[in-house]
């Protein structure tokens, strides 16, 4: 009986831990373009840190652009670049941004300067997408990732 008691407890505390955070979730909607801005910040601070792990998970794994590059031959190219250097200093702006439901186009101004020397300055179109993702392991939301990246020269193709 004592048993049965402990069990019933148990299974009621994992019921409230898990509308907690789902109440907690839900209020945690913020606005496409916050959402946007968040994952922009997360990739710029990644790549300053030179982490590949954080730097990729900005990226979909349905990533092509239009000179081919697919997500296995970035991954490949950053990990080799983030490697080559020792400082990376991202400086970027949001110049426009475009949400059409679960896709969106930014307009990304950046300066990009490797141990001290300007590499690149420029305009770039994310292209974005909204994609199934799990939270906590337990909650299915949709997330913001890069699909593809035009505008970048031939330097770093």
């Amino acid at each position: 009986m004592r048993r049965n008691l402990i069990i019933v407890i148990i299974v009621a505390m994992l019921a409230c831990a898990y509308l907690i955070a789902w109440r907690s979730i839900a209020r945690e909607t913020i606005s496409d373009e916050a959402s946007i801005g968040n994952l922009i910040a997360l990739g710029e601070r990644a790549v300053e840190q030179r982490d590949l792990g954080d730097t990729m998970a900005c990226v979909s794994r349905d990533y092509e652009d239009g000179n081919g590059l697919t997500y296995p031959a970035l991954r490949a190219r950053s990990a080799q670049a983030l490697q080559s250097v020792h400082d990376v200093e991202i400086k970027g702006k949001v110049f426009g941004l475009t949400v059409n439901g679960d896709k969106a186009i930014v307009v990304y101004g950046v300066d990009v300067v490797l141990d001290g020397e300007k590499a690149f300055h420029g305009s770039l179109d994310l292209i974005m997408k909204k994609e199934p993702t799990w939270r906590h392991w337990i909650f299915r939301v949709k997330e913001w990732k890069i699909v593809a990246v035009e505008g970048y020269p031939s330097a770093f193709e």
